[in-house]
């Protein structure tokens, strides 16, 4: 996730943003600690933002949710290119925005499975057949729930 992700899931108070500074502050502490790794993300000029990543000490902290979001960004036996990473930041963004949608109409992500986790294999007319979706959402709204697959 980059600092403005990870601001605008984690850094709010009152409904309303940290600042940049407070972000980057605590950003900086948990990457020394141990508990995010961090790459530039590559730019053509300049220097582009930092991707944080889980660091080995916050594996065992991060709850079920967090964990099947980072199924695809940080699975770290993976190289990641720049269409990875880039492709993994789209889909980041897209589970706040829904997220963000649905708290402000006072819903929720009941269930969100990564990449990974919605994963399937199955048999058709004999041939083996994967569905593999950047992820699925079942999401609740004013009493009614919902579900799609992300490609």
């Amino acid at each position: 996730m980059t600092r403005e992700q990870i601001q605008r899931v984690y850094f709010r108070k009152d409904g309303k943003l940290a600042s940049v500074q407070a972000a980057c502050r605590r950003l900086t502490i948990l990457t020394e600690r141990g508990y995010l790794t961090r790459i530039r993300l590559p730019v053509t000029r300049g220097s582009g933002p930092y991707v944080y990543k889980p660091g080995k000490a916050a594996i065992a902290v991060l709850n079920k949710d967090e964990r099947r979001l980072l199924s695809r960004g940080a699975d770290r036996r993976r190289i990641e290119s720049i269409t990875t990473l880039s492709h993994g930041l789209e889909v980041v963004e897209f589970y706040i925005a829904l997220k963000e949608a649905l708290e402000s109409r006072g819903g929720r992500i009941v269930t969100w499975l990564g990449e990974s986790e919605a994963r399937y294999q199955f048999a058709w007319h004999g041939r083996r057949l994967l569905l593999n979706p950047d992820g699925y959402c079942l999401w609740a709204l004013a009493g009614e729930e919902g579900s799609f697959f992300l490609e």
